[in-house]
């Protein structure tokens, strides 16, 4: 797999066309959603609030990087409990082609990833190689993305394509998202336990305004900001209750065999969680 595989749509697919592309490994870039455009708008209205009018791409400059990730942390409280900015997210998403009826998502996130800034802490750093199936124990999750201000090749997100029918080797087997939580020494996440090859990664330069939708199993990464601006993105993941039930979704090549993680998953229309009508 390599390049060929990202897909440049202008408009979203219906609900079995989006499910077979992304579950055949296709990496979908979804432009002219209207609710895309304003989601980013209300994400920056956020940000310049919090940042009382300095660049939030830079503003760990006059900031300090501590004082810096305090903002993002009330940029990201902000973003995750707005009514609008959930409102905007539900209606790109069925836009793009989830079904609103079985569909259930996960949180609403806003995450910044400064330059040099290695260590990973929720919402905040670089995220090294791994797939969100290995901790969301789903293969039928798929993955939403979208960039809140331009990105370079320097500064977004890779996908590794070779992998996806390749095993890594990883940490999945026994992780608990319960003990992330509690302890701080804790994984955050599972990650790749073996060094992956980037000369054909896929660094995704998509403008503010497209939608990137692909599966949890794509081995992912933030690409090491090197740059002079922080990479400022927000995502969100979601399951339907059909896929899981009927056993559809990406290939598992290499995850260890963890109770999924259904109550991350809330139904787009009731609140309900995944874990109260999954009934597996």
């Amino acid at each position: 797999m390599n390049k060929d595989f990202i897909r440049h749509l202008s408009g979203g697919l219906p609900p079995d066309a989006l499910a077979d592309a992304v579950f055949a490994g296709h990496i979908l870039v979804i432009d002219g959603l209207r609710p895309v455009a304003d989601l980013v708008e209300a994400a920056r209205r956020i940000l310049r609030d919090v940042f009382e009018g300095l660049p939030p791409t830079t503003a760990f400059e006059p900031l300090g990087m501590e004082a810096y990730r305090e903002r993002m942390k009330r940029a990201r409280s902000r973003f995750r409990k707005s009514e609008t900015v959930g409102a905007l997210y539900r209606s790109a998403l069925i836009e793009a082609g989830v079904s609103p009826e079985t569909t259930f998502a996960d949180k609403f996130s806003l995450r910044a990833a400064p330059p040099f800034q290695a260590a990973y802490a929720p919402g905040f750093g670089a995220l090294p190689p791994h797939r969100d199936s290995w901790g969301a124990g789903l293969d039928c999750q798929i993955n939403w993305w979208l960039p809140i201000y331009d990105l370079t090749a320097g500064r977004t997100m890779a996908i590794f394509p070779r992998y996806w029918e390749r095993a890594v080797e990883n940490d999945s087997d026994g992780w608990q998202w319960q003990r992330a939580l509690k302890e701080p020494d804790y994984p955050t996440l599972p990650t790749a336990q073996e060094p992956v090859e980037w000369s054909d990664a896929v660094c995704l330069v998509v403008p503010p305004g497209s939608l990137v939708a692909f599966s949890a199993s794509h081995l992912h990464a933030s690409v090491p900001n090197a740059t002079d601006e922080a990479r400022i993105s927000s995502e969100t993941r979601t399951v339907d209750l059909g896929h899981l039930q009927q056993g559809r979704g990406a290939p598992n090549v290499d995850r260890a065999s963890i109770q999924p993680n259904f109550a991350w998953f809330h139904h787009m229309e009731t609140g309900q969680t995944l874990i109260d009508v999954s009934e597996l």
